[in-house]
């Protein structure tokens, strides 16, 4: 997975697929989840829309297959390592297969089914965190979900729902999903409920007012407008932290998870914008989602469970030690430590080909007169668009470059 990393990162997504499917992963089934979705990603870089939706409904299969799976089978393997086990997902991997469909659908302009799946991914999240019980999972709501299905209610004209979407979106990024987002507030979510409320004749907050410059204010309620999605960089992967300790004349191995926060520069994302005979001006991305932070409070927030798991483990395999040595002798004894040891080992297994930060790029555009735009993701132009917009309309785009 390092070389199809490596070629991802630098655009050579046909390459990083030929790795893949020539690689072990295609072949152990511990890791048939994973194969897929990775592979899903890079079918969509390459514009394979169709196979990649169907790598995405294989993963969501599968999903739910693991969640059923035989205790005993998972428990057999436990014994030995966590990393044996068959791979199910981070909850926040489940959650984005749902956001890489919505993202594919809406990039095809195929509306409705981009909606479908927008909603499933607070569905799926209120359903996750319900079978973890009494467990505190700070991922329990997606602002980005929310703000993805207004978009598409206001393209629809269905005003009301939009209205709702957008409401619940400025709260969330206001309150609890801000540790997603290094505490940034989009203020084109803002912008949008604003005028969404006096078009939906509904009422807002004062604050909302507040937030707004007068320009942002004043402007018509039936402004065009376009608005593209970026998907930047590659999440950061899991690494394993790891101590030895002495107890009871046996050597414990503790070896657990993390996923390391990373300081990127990443190249400019938003639009060039050009108007015929206009000068051209570039229109910078707001960030909307950093993974990377998700991906590390998601995993720290499922630590004592993890602990907990490790913990008996460790039990067992400290009894069957003492076992092995009474009943062979002190060198069998300490060959099956050295065993359990070594195979005491962090699972970092991740989907890796996820992004690293989603921004969207929202602007008022005008009506009814030609307009080049140019996308640029990451420093890399991906796309150029030729439109003429009618007043009132929103224009959904989708950048498909990751890196």
């Amino acid at each position: 997975m390092g070389e199809v990393k490596g070629l991802y990162e630098v655009g050579h997504y046909q390459l990083a697929l030929q790795k893949l499917q020539s690689s072990s992963l295609k072949q152990q089934h511990r890791n048939r989840l994973l194969y897929s979705l990775e592979l899903a990603v890079l079918y969509d870089r390459l514009g394979r829309l169709k196979k990649s939706r169907r790598e995405l409904f294989r993963a969501a299969q599968l999903v739910e297959e693991l969640y059923t799976v035989s205790v005993s089978k998972a428990a057999a393997a436990f014994i030995v390592s966590s990393d044996t086990t068959e791979y199910r997902g981070e909850d926040y991997e489940k959650i984005f297969i749902h956001t890489m469909l919505a993202m594919s659908y809406l990039g095809a302009n195929e509306l409705q089914e981009a909606l479908v799946e927008a909603r499933r991914i607070n569905l799926r999240l209120h359903a996750i965190n319900r079978g973890h019980g009494d467990a505190q999972n700070r991922y329990n709501e997606d602002a980005f979900a929310r703000y993805l299905a207004a978009m598409i209610h206001e393209v629809e004209g269905d005003v009301s729902s939009a209205f709702v979407d957008y409401h619940k979106a400025w709260q969330l990024y206001r309150g609890e999903f801000k540790i997603f987002n290094d505490a940034q507030m989009p203020r084109q979510v803002a912008v949008a409920l604003y005028h969404l409320a006096h078009r939906a004749k509904r009422q807002v907050e004062p604050e909302l007012r507040q937030q707004l410059t007068p320009a942002e204010r004043q402007r018509s309620t039936k402004h065009a407008e376009v608005a593209v999605i970026h998907q930047i960089g590659r999440i950061a992967s899991k690494e394993a932290r790891e101590f030895l300790l002495p107890f009871d004349q046996q050597v414990v191995r503790f070896s657990f998870p993390v996923v390391v926060a990373r300081q990127v520069d990443y190249g400019r994302s938003g639009v060039m914008l050009r108007e015929r005979g206009e000068v051209e001006r570039f229109i910078a991305s707001e960030q909307m989602l950093n993974l990377d932070q998700l991906a590390q409070i998601a995993l720290e927030d499922r630590r004592a469970r993890l602990t907990a798991e490790q913990m008996t483990r460790l039990i067992a395999k400290g009894v069957m030690t003492a076992q092995v040595q009474r009943k062979f002798g002190a060198l069998a004894g300490v060959a099956f430590n050295v065993y359990a040891a070594a195979t005491e080992t962090a699972d970092t297994r991740s989907w890796s080909l996820l992004p690293a930060r989603i921004a969207v790029t929202r602007f008022v555009a005008p009506e009814a007169r030609p307009l080049d735009i140019t996308v640029i993701n990451n420093g890399v132009t991906t796309a150029m668009h030729s439109l003429r917009l009618q007043r009132g309309e929103l224009r959904l785009y989708v950048s498909r470059r990751g890196s």
